[in-house]
Protein backbone atom coordinates (compact mmCIF):
# COMPACT_ATOMS: atom_id res chain seq x y z
CA UNK A 1 0.00 0.00 0.00
CA UNK A 2 1.70 3.41 -0.89
CA UNK A 3 0.73 6.15 1.55
CA UNK A 4 1.45 10.22 1.48
CA UNK A 5 0.33 12.43 3.90
CA UNK A 6 -1.17 9.55 6.09
CA UNK A 7 -3.91 9.39 2.55
CA UNK A 8 -3.77 5.94 0.62
CA UNK A 9 -2.53 6.59 -2.88
CA UNK A 10 -1.72 3.49 -4.38
CA UNK A 11 -0.92 -0.28 -4.11
CA UNK A 12 1.13 -2.60 -5.94
CA UNK A 13 0.55 -6.30 -5.53
CA UNK A 14 3.64 -8.78 -6.50
CA UNK A 15 3.99 -12.35 -6.93
CA UNK A 16 7.51 -14.08 -6.26
CA UNK A 17 8.32 -17.11 -9.07
CA UNK A 18 11.30 -18.63 -10.36
CA UNK A 19 13.68 -15.59 -11.41
CA UNK A 20 10.81 -13.35 -12.02
CA UNK A 21 8.79 -10.74 -9.21
CA UNK A 22 5.01 -10.43 -11.20
CA UNK A 23 3.56 -7.55 -10.84
CA UNK A 24 -0.34 -8.43 -10.55
CA UNK A 25 -1.46 -5.39 -9.97
CA UNK A 26 -0.39 -1.42 -9.64
CA UNK A 27 -2.53 1.26 -8.89
CA UNK A 28 -2.66 4.74 -8.08
CA UNK A 29 -5.98 6.99 -6.97
CA UNK A 30 -6.66 9.47 -9.03
CA UNK A 31 -6.32 11.97 -7.12
CA UNK A 32 -2.28 11.30 -7.03
CA UNK A 33 -1.72 10.62 -10.36
CA UNK A 34 0.57 12.37 -12.54
CA UNK A 35 3.03 12.74 -9.80
CA UNK A 36 5.29 10.08 -9.89
CA UNK A 37 4.07 7.83 -7.90
CA UNK A 38 3.39 4.91 -10.73
CA UNK A 39 6.83 5.19 -11.12
CA UNK A 40 7.85 5.53 -7.63
CA UNK A 41 6.13 1.59 -7.14
CA UNK A 42 7.47 0.33 -10.20
CA UNK A 43 11.15 1.28 -9.06
CA UNK A 44 10.35 -0.35 -5.85
CA UNK A 45 9.33 -3.19 -7.20
CA UNK A 46 12.74 -3.58 -9.07
CA UNK A 47 14.51 -3.05 -5.64
CA UNK A 48 12.30 -5.54 -4.24
CA UNK A 49 13.43 -8.02 -7.10
CA UNK A 50 17.18 -7.42 -6.34
CA UNK A 51 16.27 -7.52 -2.76
CA UNK A 52 15.34 -11.07 -3.61
CA UNK A 53 18.06 -12.00 -6.55
CA UNK A 54 15.31 -12.70 -9.06
CA UNK A 55 16.45 -11.33 -12.40
CA UNK A 56 13.81 -9.66 -13.74
CA UNK A 57 10.14 -8.02 -13.38
CA UNK A 58 6.86 -9.08 -15.18
CA UNK A 59 3.49 -7.69 -16.31
CA UNK A 60 0.36 -7.96 -18.32
CA UNK A 61 -1.64 -4.66 -19.97
CA UNK A 62 -4.01 -4.47 -22.11
CA UNK A 63 -2.99 -3.65 -25.49
CA UNK A 64 -5.66 0.17 -24.65
CA UNK A 65 -4.18 1.04 -21.87
CA UNK A 66 -2.05 3.88 -23.53
CA UNK A 67 -0.99 5.43 -20.19
CA UNK A 68 0.07 2.40 -18.64
CA UNK A 69 1.76 1.18 -21.96
CA UNK A 70 4.14 4.60 -21.73
CA UNK A 71 4.91 4.47 -18.16
CA UNK A 72 6.18 1.20 -18.34
CA UNK A 73 8.24 1.87 -21.35
CA UNK A 74 9.55 5.08 -19.13
CA UNK A 75 10.36 2.52 -16.01
CA UNK A 76 12.24 0.18 -18.49
CA UNK A 77 9.90 -2.30 -19.16
CA UNK A 78 10.01 -4.04 -23.12
CA UNK A 79 6.92 -6.15 -24.41
CA UNK A 80 7.54 -10.29 -24.90
CA UNK A 81 6.02 -12.57 -27.08
CA UNK A 82 2.75 -13.38 -26.15
CA UNK A 83 -0.17 -15.72 -26.44
CA UNK A 84 -2.82 -13.38 -25.42
CA UNK A 85 -4.61 -10.61 -26.43
CA UNK A 86 -2.89 -8.21 -23.97
CA UNK A 87 0.72 -7.26 -23.78
CA UNK A 88 3.08 -8.94 -21.41
CA UNK A 89 6.45 -6.65 -20.71
CA UNK A 90 9.17 -7.47 -18.92
CA UNK A 91 12.32 -5.37 -17.14
CA UNK A 92 15.48 -7.13 -16.88
CA UNK A 93 17.16 -6.14 -13.55
CA UNK A 94 20.97 -5.19 -13.26
CA UNK A 95 21.82 -3.96 -17.05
Amino acid sequence: MLEVDGATAGFLVLKARKDTLRIEAVGVLPAYRKQGWGAWLLEWAAAEAGRLGLARLELHVSSGNGPALALYAKAGFQPVPRTWSGIQMERVLGK
